[in-house]
């Protein structure tokens, strides 16, 4: 009876034994799919046309953009994307003053696009795209604008087309100059929509 009793026990906790070790080959098979499956997911990447990919590494940024295409690249990068189409951004209702302190409104748009070798330099020095226009060109822009009125002598110059071509070519090189060493190349500044102020009009 007790050899009977004896062998119950053994063959009770053997099984128990036996299980955990199933649950724990278990557990690690789940854990090694899921990291493949990480792995698999994170090792590659593909970068749409008129774009490129700035990778980092904790922190640190890789010097060498992705072009467009299919990339198999290091599961831990991070990726920041940048658009390489032309854009155009345009402030509204802009007041620039002339010699004779009066504001006139207008509209003015910038057509620029973003030099694909310098984007890892703008992600380090400004960020993205929107940083760029809000930290940059925003600012030199109406820096730019205001200095160009300073060679109006009236407000009612602004209407006269010589007027305009100068103030054309006045901020087409002013804004290369500066934001080309910034990595964005400036293609065309327009201007519209010119309002001429009140005291003016209702003269």
């Amino acid at each position: 009876l007790e050899l009977i009793l004896f062998e119950r026990l053994l063959a009770t906790f053997g099984g128990k034994g036996m299980n955990l070790n199933l649950s724990f080959k278990a557990i690690i098979a789940v854990a090694v799919l899921f990291v493949l499956a990480w792995l698999g997911m994170n090792s590659y990447t593909t970068v749409s046309p008129g774009h490129n990919k700035v990778a980092t590494l904790f922190g640190d940024i890789r010097p060498e953009p992705l072009d467009e295409g299919f990339h198999i690249v290091n599961p831990l990068l991070k990726f920041y994307v940048y658009d390489l189409r032309v854009h155009t951004e345009t402030w509204q209702k802009v007041q620039v003053p002339s010699q004779d302190k009066l504001k006139t409104s207008m509209d003015i748009s910038v057509t620029f696009r973003i030099n694909p070798s310098h984007t890892p330099t703008m992600l380090q020095e400004t960020g993205n795209l929107n940083d760029v226009i809000i930290k940059l060109l925003t600012p030199k822009v109406r820096s730019l604008l205001r200095e160009a009125g300073k060679s109006v002598a009236k407000s009612q110059d602004f209407y006269l087309d010589t007027t305009q071509r100068d103030m054309q070519l006045f901020m087409e090189d002013g804004l290369t100059d500066y934001m080309l060493k910034k990595g964005i190349t400036v293609e065309a500044v327009l201007f519209r929509d010119i309002t001429l102020p009140q005291v003016v009009t209702s003269a």
